[in-house]
């Protein structure tokens, strides 16, 4: 019997060894940015202002970031909020014309247009989310439908209308968790989330809300994956979407608003090249996050 080998070169999924030459060549990596911060302080003004600093609309961009600019990259953008469209209108002369838009109103549609970029984006380009809190609702609330055939809203005021007429009734906020769990991590995750992880030669800026743990109710418990993201940074609130979420950016951003002036927390930044990446700085204005982010956390202090 004859034996055929295969080329190491034609072997599937065959490791390529990297010298410490190649590593310092490859440059800065993939950014994977997650923004976090309560209403009103500015993240979708940070997706944009980001959008603007890819296509060079900014003036005075310092030197060592002049690498982020590359008008060709479009930015790939999944709103599941519908803030975007007015916060993009605002840049007015800045107003990057990189852009790709979804307006995603349900897990459906979000999938859809995700599964689109995927066939569209190339490397280099970004894809922004707005917002991952949102997004882990309409995940849920997919799996309600394909569980009990109704939405989050109808089946929550079935219970409660079921609850009144039969206090000694017990009824479960999820119906039938085991299935209802899976259906929901599939979507968010195996569908979306791993997927958009493996892509390490594109970009990715997403949202998310600040929410308050579970206190004030002591027949919750608070996820253990909030929890540790929580007592790792020193947070007295974590960040809304799925618990695991926060493992997965290169770069961990929160944004607070202090005396009507807004500062951005790097929380943790895999990509920085400064000695100590966790910095903060000051966002000037709505169009400032993009600009502010690169000089304080792209330009390594000897370029400053």
């Amino acid at each position: 019997m004859t034996t055929t080998r295969t080329a190491p070169s034609q072997a599937v999924n065959q490791p390529v060894p990297l010298t410490a030459h190649d590593l310092l060549a490859t440059g800065v990596g993939r950014e994977f940015l997650l923004i976090g911060g309560k209403d009103g302080v500015g993240k979708t003004s940070a997706l944009v202002s980001i959008a603007m600093v890819v296509n060079g609309k900014v003036d005075d961009l310092e030197e060592g970031c002049v690498r982020y600019i590359d008008p060709s990259a479009k930015v790939y953008v999944l709103d599941t909020e519908h803030k975007y469209a007015s916060v993009f209108r605002q840049f007015g002369r800045n107003t990057p014309e990189n852009v790709v838009y979804y307006y995603c109103q349900n897990m459906e549609s979000f999938l859809a247009a995700f599964d689109r970029v995927m066939r569209d984006v190339r490397p280099g380009d970004w894809v922004h989310v707005e917002s991952a809190a949102r997004l882990w609702e309409h995940s849920q609330d997919l799996a309600y439908r394909e569980v009990s055939g109704l939405s989050k809203a109808e089946y929550l005021a079935r219970r409660r209308a079921e609850r009144a007429a039969d206090k000694n009734k017990a009824t479960s906020p999820i119906p039938q968790p085991d299935d209802f769990w899976k259906i929901a991590k599939n979507a968010h995750d195996g569908m979306f989330l791993s997927a958009l992880v493996a892509r390490d030669d594109i970009n990715v800026a997403m949202t998310t809300i600040i929410v308050k743990p579970p206190r004030d109710a002591p027949n919750r418990k608070e996820n253990v994956d909030r929890k540790e993201i929580r007592l790792e940074y020193g947070l007295d609130a974590g960040l809304g979407g799925t618990p695991t979420l926060p493992y997965q950016p290169e770069t961990l951003v929160l944004l607070d608003r202090d005396h009507g002036v807004v500062r951005a927390k790097v929380l943790r930044d895999n990509n920085s090249a400064l000695d100590d990446g966790r910095v903060d700085f000051v966002v000037e204005d709505k169009k400032d996050f993009g600009p502010a982010w690169m000089r304080n956390c792209r330009v390594p202090e000897d370029e400053e």
